[in-house]
């Protein structure tokens, strides 16, 4: 079996948001509904850091289609030196970064305690955007409507709690490391390389006993912990609007995904009604 096929059957057996093909790799849209009484649909929107510029574009759209779009903020204060890394990725790579698209701290600013007018086009989502999907054949709404955007992430102060255990020379290690690899980083990858990566997800491994250990401390609150806050917000706002027929986007890391997914299924009954396939990052 070639690598290839060995990453796709092994992730497709525990998630059903990624797909690799002859393309390259794809992130599901995929809207739930529940057929036994009414309430609200929820879009769950797979992000990645770096992407092609027409999937984040694709993706920024999508969000204008809901009344309440939950989002992700990334308030992990001792990995915010990870951005300038992304942003030099994104360059070497000719892709998109996630945040220079749309920034959840400026839309919120934007949207005057919370909301926000569909008819007024904000700094962040620019006329040609608008008049796109506006325009669209796929059944965008086009009249005004209010859209209610939450920040469904853990608060700086809580990230800082929750990782108050791990030793300060684990941010110095780390840091370093990666800068020792990111010439191989930045110029030896290749997209698939990036792609069997990122389909593979599993933890980086530095060999180093106490370090392993930090990192998996550290994913247990980057994936985990955040997973839960994120599931309790939308559960709240799932039963604040129990009957009403809304529709509740996520958008958030694709990591965050197949905890969401079960937790959709097996504790609120919901299924999946409809999928849509986007092209998030093409082949060399």
């Amino acid at each position: 079996m070639r690598p290839k096929e060995a990453v796709t059957m092994k992730l497709s057996q525990t998630m059903r948001f990624k797909r690799v093909d002859d393309k390259g790799m794809w992130v599901n849209f995929a809207t739930y509904t529940r057929k036994d009484r009414d309430g609200p649909s929820v879009s769950l929107v797979p992000m990645l850091h770096v992407a092609e510029e027409l999937f984040l574009e694709e993706a920024e759209a999508e969000i204008w289609c809901h009344d309440v779009v939950l989002l992700e903020s990334g308030n992990v204060p001792q990995i915010r030196w990870l951005k300038g890394v992304y942003e030099l990725f994104a360059r070497v790579q000719r892709l998109g970064r996630q945040s220079s698209r749309f920034n959840c701290e400026e839309q919120l600013a934007s949207s005057n305690d919370a909301t926000s007018d569909w008819s007024k086009p904000t700094p962040n989502r620019p006329s040609e955007i608008a008049t796109r999907i506006d325009e669209s054949a796929r059944g965008f709404p086009v009249s005004p409507r209010t859209i209610r955007f939450i920040k469904a992430d853990i608060d700086r102060k809580a990230s800082k709690h929750a990782l108050r255990e791990i030793p300060w020379w684990f941010w110095v290690c780390v840091p370093l490391a990666i800068i020792v690899e990111l010439p191989q980083i930045l110029f030896k990858l290749k997209r698939r390389d990036i792609i069997e990566m990122l389909m593979d997800g599993s933890p980086p491994k530095f060999g180093l006993g106490r370090i392993d250990r930090n990192v998996e401390r550290f994913l247990d609150f980057v994936i985990r912990q955040r997973d839960q806050n994120l599931y309790k917000i939308l559960e709240a706002e799932i039963r604040r609007a129990e009957s009403a027929s809304i529709s509740i986007c996520v958008q958030f890391g694709a990591g965050h995904m197949p905890a969401l997914d079960t937790a959709l299924i097996e504790k609120l009954g919901y299924s999946i009604s409809s999928e849509r396939w986007v092209l998030c990052m093409r082949e060399d």
